[in-house]
């Protein structure tokens, strides 16, 4: 993602993760994979997967309106960032990137995908008050030991980041959210 310079939603990801501090010290640019020493929560690719479903653009599509897009993303994810303090407490040493990892799903791929579908729900179904909606993430007991992530986010005591596992955690948390879902159908919910 961070050197396909012609796909264009590979350099409005790259530069909202440029804009947004947690994301700048959080995300590995260059790797697909997280090492388990790194001291990265994220992957450039994830945070990709996640801006390309909040959009609802397929594969290999172009936004349609790049200024525009690069804003409403960059909105998003900085939201976002707010409702997870998990985040910025590992950005301040308050907390280790491998711990948050081991214990939580709050710093995965999966759910960086889960939440762009989460996020382009809320804009269809409450375009005026999606915000205030995503306050909810708040309220969500991201440990991986929770009973409600096996099955969904947890498949044979892993994360999974398949496409039926990243819809169910996508549709586990906008019920959680009180969303009415329109775009899909989740998967084990």
């Amino acid at each position: 993602v961070l050197y396909d310079h012609r796909d264009e939603l590979a350099s409005l990801v790259v530069k909202v993760v440029q804009d947004l501090p947690v994301f700048r010290t959080l995300v590995e640019l260059e790797k697909t994979q997280i090492s388990n020493r790194t001291k990265k929560l994220f992957t450039l690719n994830s945070i990709f997967e996640g801006s390309r479903e909040l959009l609802g653009l397929p594969r290999g599509a172009r936004p349609k309106s790049l200024k525009v897009d690069q804003k409403l993303v960059l909105k998003f994810w900085k939201q976002v960032a707010f409702r997870f303090p998990q985040w910025t407490d590992v950005l301040d040493g308050r907390g280790t990137c491998k711990q948050l990892r081991d214990e939580t799903i709050a710093a995965s791929g999966l759910l960086m995908v889960a939440l762009g579908l989460v996020g382009r729900e809320l804009m269809i179904t409450d375009p005026e008050g999606w915000v205030q909606r995503l306050d909810g993430l708040q309220e969500i007991n991201w440990e991986r030991d929770n009973p409600i992530w096996q099955g969904v986010a947890i498949h044979n005591g892993r994360l999974s980041k398949r496409r039926e596992h990243v819809l169910g955690t996508a549709g586990l948390i906008m019920k959680k959210l009180g969303i009415q879902q329109t775009i899909f159908e989740p998967v084990g919910v």
